[in-house]
């Protein structure tokens, strides 16, 4: 939205040496990330994971993310995550030029949490979940039991 790119611009202006770049076509994702002073995330629809500050974290990027849906919930208090107290442009502003003033803390921050994110969504991890809740759902609806154990791959598989 407008008040969103007017933060920006704000952010921009008050940070000598930073340009913001706004990219239709990302190419390579990670490169991306890894060469990124931060990622924001900015939808003002409540989400209820945002697979792009999680793949920012996991690359090393410093996340500054506006508090809705299940995006505060995980990333509060997560290493090199910013969470403005609310959604408007000088909570936002603020946010930003935090996080570019104290940016080796928060890159070192995100590149911790990259642990942090594969021990809570790592492949092998979600996969088991999901496994036990389709299991449960069988048993309750179905009388059945449970699945076979998978083989091979481990908690912390990505």
């Amino acid at each position: 939205t407008q008040e969103y790119l007017d933060a920006l611009r704000c952010a921009e202006a008050r940070t000598p040496g930073v340009e913001i770049e706004f990219l239709e076509d990302p190419g390579s994702v990670p490169g991306i990330y890894q060469r990124a002073a931060l990622t924001l995330s900015l939808s003002q629809r409540p989400e209820g994971f945002g697979m792009v500050p999680l793949e920012s974290l996991a690359c090393g990027c410093p996340v500054v993310s506006v508090p809705t849906g299940g995006m505060q919930e995980w990333i509060a208090g997560m290493p090199g995550c910013a969470l403005p107290r609310g959604t408007g442009e000088a909570e936002v502003a603020s946010a930003i030029l935090h996080v570019m003033e104290n940016r080796p803390g928060y890159r070192a921050g995100a590149l911790a949490a990259r642990e942090i994110l594969q021990a809570q969504f790592g492949a092998g991890r979600v996969l088991r979940i999901h496994r036990e809740l389709y299991s449960q759902v069988l048993r309750a609806d179905c009388g059945t039991r449970d699945l076979p154990p998978c083989t091979g791959g481990s908690e912390t598989d990505g």
